[in-house]
């Protein structure tokens, strides 16, 4: 919403869509997050806060607000590093602390790798890949 540095915080949305499986029920579940994006660019660094709700889109009733910490490195070259905080409750009770590294595929956009582990509820493992498009 407006460009970047305009004020003292950025603000953005986006829609994420995920299939997670449950790892109590080992059941796949499919999930819509609607997002506002909040980050801080501070000498090359980026600081960023997600909000949302998770829509569970089989089990409504157990549908959750979430939130999300993480910082990325400055640039080197095409790559960036990062970690990224997590807190779940539309399925399951979870923490989770994600490293991840991006490669800039085009100037709008970027592939993301992370690996996960969750410190509560079942503590379980994870990778995870995305790609990012700006728009």
């Amino acid at each position: 919403f407006g460009e970047e540095g305009e004020r003292p915080a950025d603000f953005a949305a986006s829609v994420e869509y995920q299939v997670k499986r449950s790892a109590e029920e080992r059941e796949t579940h499919q999930l819509i997050e609607p997002r506002l994006i909040l980050s801080k660019d501070l000498g090359g660094w980026n600081f960023t806060a997600n909000l949302f709700y998770a829509f569970v889109a089989d089990e409504v009733k157990r549908s959750a607000f979430e939130a999300s910490l993480g910082v990325r490195t400055p640039n080197f070259g095409r790559w960036n590093a990062g970690v990224e905080l997590r807190r779940e409750l539309a399925l399951e009770n979870e923490s989770t602390v994600i490293p991840q590294v991006w490669y800039r595929i085009s100037p709008e956009a970027y592939l993301k790798l992370g690996a996960g582990k969750n410190f509560a509820g079942q503590k379980d493992s994870f990778v995870r890949v995305a790609i990012e498009i700006e728009f």
